[in-house]
C-alpha cells in the first residue's frame, strides 16, 4: 500500500530479499497508480495494481457524462476521455510495452478498489459495461482481480463509500452479471495456459469493436468486444492464427 511514500529503493530490495527467502513464490505487488518503471525492475515488486488498464477500460466501455466524471476526479487517473476500438486497442497494446513480457503478464489488473468509487456506478448502473470490462480483464495479459462484491453489482461512490459491507442478500444481487463473472472464470481456468504464457494478437479495431486473439502452442481464443449500441458482423482474417486451417468454436 503506497509504497512510494517509502521512497527509498535499499528498504524496498530488502524487503524483496526477506520475503523471497522465506517463500521464492510470493507476489508482490505496490499500489502505485503510474507507470511504475523504478519499481518493476526486478530487485523490488513483481507487479503493480494496474489502474492504467482500468482507465481504459472506463474510457471505452462507460459513457463518462457530468453525474460520472467528479466519482473519477480526484484520484490519479487523469483525465478519462471515450475512446473507440482504435485507441482503447493502442492504450491496451502501450501497456503491454511498457514492460518486460514477463513483467507485463504479471500485472495485477483491476476494474476498481477500496480507493475508488465501483464501477457500476462510475457506470451509472449499466451491467453490459461492467461484463465487457471483465471479459477483458478475466482474457488481456495480467493477473485478474475481483473487488469484493462487484461481481454482484454492489455500487458506491468515492472512498469511503466504495467500502461499504458486504452485500449477502440474493434478493438485491445482478444475477446476471454474477453468471457473467462466473462463465468468465470458468473460461480462464479452462485455457489457463493460454491466458497466462499466450501471445496477444490484436486483429479487429474499428468504431466501437475491438477484436483480439491469445494464442499458444495448443489453444487460440479469439475475443471480441462490442462497446457499441448495435450488433455487429465482422468477418475476420485469421490466417496468421490458424495458417493451416482449424476448426473454431464458440465458447457461449
Amino acid at each position: 500500500d503506497v509504497p512510494s511514500e517509502i521512497d527509498d529503493d535499499t528498504f524496498w530490495r530488502a524487503f524483496r530479499h526477506r520475503v523471497k527467502a522465506k517463500n521464492p513464490d510470493a507476489y508482490l505487488v505496490g499500489e502505485i497508480w503510474q507507470r511504475a518503471d523504478r519499481w518493476l525492475v526486478g530487485d523490488q515488486f513483481d507487479a503493480v495494481m494496474n489502474y492504467q488498464f482500468t482507465r481504459a477500460c472506463y474510457g471505452f466501455f462507460v459513457d463518462l457524462d457530468a453525474t460520472t466524471r467528479p466519482l473519477i476526479h480526484g484520484h490519479s487517473y487523469g483525465a478519462i476521455a471515450r475512446c473507440d476500438a482504435r485507441q482503447f486497442a493502442q492504450r491496451l497494446e502501450a501497456l503491454l510495452a511498457w514492460y518486460p513480457s514477463a513483467i507485463a503478464s504479471a500485472q495485477l489488473n483491476l476494474l476498481g478498489s477500496h480507493d475508488t468509487a465501483r464501477f457500476l456506478t462510475i457506470a451509472n448502473g449499466d451491467t453490459s459495461a461492467v461484463q465487457l470490462a471483465y471479459l477483458t480483464m478475466m482474457t488481456y495479459p495480467g493477473a485478474p482481480m475481483i473487488y469484493y462484491g462487484d461481481e454482484v453489482g454492489m455500487e458506491g461512490g468515492r472512498d469511503p463509500d466504495c467500502r461499504r459491507a458486504m452485500l449477502w442478500d440474493p434478493a438485491r444481487w445482478h444475477h446476471d452479471l454474477r453468471a457473467a463473472v462466473q462463465r468468465y472464470i470458468a473460461l480462464r481456468k479452462k485455457y489457463a495456459p493460454v491466458w497466462r504464457d499466450g501471445a496477444y494478437v490484436p486483429l479487429y479495431a474499428q468504431g466501437m469493436v475491438y477484436v483480439f486473439a491469445r494464442q499458444s502452442d495448443r489453444h487460440t481464443v479469439v475475443v471480441g468486444l462490442n462497446a457499441g449500441t448495435s450488433e455487429a458482423h465482422l468477418a475476420l482474417d485469421v490466417h496468421r492464427l490458424f495458417p493451416n486451417g482449424a476448426a473454431v468454436r464458440a465458447e457461449w
